[in-house]
């Protein structure tokens, strides 16, 4: 860095510090501009070493705005120095002075705000740092821990689910050539399996503050509904029920609609299941009623079938009927009669026949009734349609070529 920045980050009033910040996003930004990353990884590495991680309290602070600056100035080339600029703002979180802390909140909120998504790599040691830092007794941290809080809240709820780091991306690139990129499934930056140990280890805190911060974030992670949260419940539900103990009203009202939102939610998971269920056993009672169907229809019967719109001139004639009729079928005079007026040339015999059939069937079959008249079971020939006797068992007509 120019010695002149230098000295200014070293000042003790802050108004100073910031002219040297100024100073120092400038002369960083001419270097992106110019592609000399090496330069530009010396500053960094002097800002960490010699200001962020040094015991003056006055040079950490001007560490810190002075990594924030560096920040602002890389832009879109700043996830690949992340690795180099967030630890020592992490490490400020622990400080002893609060005004340490205060800063190392400014800076990161800086940082978050130009790196956007790729600060959810370092969403655990954030989220660890804010955890403490919600219950810090100067005002002024909490105030900053406040501001920053909401920031990665906006991250996550826009980018947790589906937000890959442009570093593995560029990883993946420079990898093997014959794999498709669409086929390969990234890891995000975000992971609610990376982050679940964090939480069952915080989530058993007592101070108010703390579990205040915990439920807040568990409703957010539950309202983005491609990270399933609710799937991770077990995780933590023994420590949440403990909060609704808890002496401080506004804990246990968080806490009661945090649960009650899990409870309306399992409950239409539930019902989803449940109706995805029955769907399948009615596919498959009607799958099975369709396999049953064309097992015991025969092929021979299905081949016969006649489409009723093409009427009955396919049917066979009279003659073909008369030859292949069993003996057993009585007929309403001969083929080819007229009808019941016995015009046909054999309607007389034809009758005779009846009645002597008649009186067999009567003789064999005691039990049936008697006929009452010959309308009972004598066949119309003008009627296109299936005549089958009410009164006398078994016998069937054919009729106009119908059986």
């Amino acid at each position: 860095m120019d010695p002149s920045i230098q000295r200014a980050l070293n000042e003790k009033l802050y108004e100073k510090r910031k002219i040297g910040a100024l100073e120092l996003e400038r002369s960083i930004r001419e270097l992106v501009a110019h592609k000399d990353t090496a330069t530009v990884e010396a500053i960094l590495d002097q800002l960490c070493n010699e200001y962020a991680y040094t015991v003056h309290q006055h040079s950490r602070n001007g560490g810190l705005i002075g990594l924030a600056a560096a920040a602002i100035a890389l832009g879109s080339e700043l996830p690949r120095y992340l690795e180099t600029i967030v630890p020592p703002v992490l490490a400020c979180f622990v400080d002893q002075d609060a005004r340490v802390r205060y800063y190392a909140c400014e800076a990161m909120y800086n940082i978050a705000k130009v790196a956007k998504g790729e600060i959810l790599i370092y969403f655990n040691h954030i989220f660890d740092a804010l955890c403490k830092l919600g219950a810090d007794s100067e005002l002024s941290v909490k105030n900053g821990a406040e501001l920053l809080d909401r920031l990665v809240k906006d991250i996550v709820s826009e980018s947790a689910a589906t937000y890959v780091s442009v570093l593995v991306t560029s990883d993946f690139e420079s990898g093997d050539k014959g794999f498709d990129q669409d086929d390969v499934d990234l890891p995000t930056a975000f992971s609610l399996k990376r982050f679940m140990p964090l939480l069952r280890d915080r989530i058993f805190v007592l101070n108010p503050f703390t579990r205040t911060f915990l439920v807040g974030w568990i409703v957010l992670l539950d309202s983005i509904p491609d990270l399933e949260l609710v799937a991770y419940l077990p995780d933590f539900l023994s420590g949440l029920l403990t909060f609704l103990s808890d002496a401080n009203r506004d804990v246990h009202i968080a806490t009661q609609t945090c649960l009650d939102k899990f409870l309306g939610e399992i409950r239409r998971i539930s019902r989803v299941k449940r109706g995805i269920a029955d769907s399948r056993k009615s596919k498959t009672r009607g799958d099975n009623k369709h396999k049953l169907v064309q097992t015991e229809t025969p092929e021979s019967v299905l081949a016969h079938v006649e489409d009723p719109a093409k009427g009955f001139h396919d049917s066979p004639d009279s003659s073909t009927i008369a030859a292949n009729a069993p003996a057993s079928v009585l007929w309403n005079g001969s083929v080819g009669s007229k009808g019941n007026d016995g015009s046909g040339a054999d309607g007389d015999d034809a009758d005779d026949g009846e009645e002597a059939e008649d009186d067999d069937y009567h003789n064999n079959d005691a039990d049936e009734p008697d006929v009452d008249s010959e309308d009972d079971w004598r066949f119309r020939w003008d009627e296109p349609s299936i005549i089958i006797s009410s009164t006398h068992k078994g016998r069937v007509g054919y009729n106009n070529g119908c059986i």
